[in-house]
């Protein structure tokens, strides 16, 4: 793993020293932050991560709360009290439902 961390830096010093790297940095993590919206039309959904939810949380939101001045979030799943709960390391890489009974 030392190597690994030695080339991430290398990596990293490299594209940083880009002047449209901080550019290029904002707008890939706007997109992968970007509510999703399901096929099933309950809403939006959205996984975010922020330095008071580091591991992260998943939210949903109706399209009527999203577009007013104050959205309204229900937390779906919270990885960070999840994690403290379990004492394990969490992480939300991807979701999937399936369909309900009456779809």
């Amino acid at each position: 793993m030392a190597w690994v961390r030695a080339e991430n830096e290398k990596t990293l010093g490299v594209l940083q020293s880009d002047p449209r790297y901080q550019q290029f940095y904002e707008q890939a993590l706007s997109i992968l932050q970007a509510p999703v919206i399901p096929l099933e039309g309950h809403g939006l959904e959205h996984a975010r991560q922020d330095e008071n939810q580091v591991r992260g949380v998943w939210r949903r939101s109706t399209g009527e709360s999203d577009r007013s001045q104050d959205p309204k979030w229900e937390t779906i799943l919270d990885l960070d009290a999840l994690a403290a709960a379990e004492n394990r390391n969490w992480v939300l890489q991807d979701a999937f439902r399936l369909k309900s009974a009456s779809a």
